[in-house]
């Protein structure tokens, strides 16, 4: 492209094709910025946020039988930071703040009623 633009000579039309397939298709961010621009990444940023909250979830859950067998302390800030350390490595994996801030986030979808959107399968 920059040598047709050196020589002010058009595209060829298979790279001009290219382009306007790009920029006119399904998957075009049209007018959307950043990370969620597409269906694709929305829809896996929100399992990331679901499997975050149900691994702090279940060790919230579990902080009882868990105090006992391997001496979990069954606080909050104990809970973001062991799912941030059994989630290391994963699609959710995260900092203890950024576990936090998605579990806060499904909860308030959950409880506006919006909690659908995450759904999460398993197939």
């Amino acid at each position: 492209m920059k040598e047709c633009h050196k020589r002010r000579q058009p595209l060829p039309g298979w790279l001009n094709e290219g382009i306007v397939g790009l920029l006119s298709g399904p998957d075009s961010l049209r007018g959307k910025r950043g990370r969620l621009a597409r269906a694709k990444t929305a829809a896996e940023q929100n399992r990331i946020h679901y499997e975050r909250w149900a691994t702090v979830d279940e060790l919230r859950d579990r902080r009882e039988e868990l105090a006992e067998v391997v001496g979990y302390k069954p606080t909050w800030e104990a809970a973001f930071q062991n799912a941030s350390e059994e989630l290391r490595g994963g699609l959710g994996r995260g900092t203890p703040d950024a576990i936090k801030a998605s579990y806060l986030l499904v909860n308030r979808l959950f409880k506006s009623g919006k909690g659908a959107r995450l759904y999460h399968s398993t197939e």
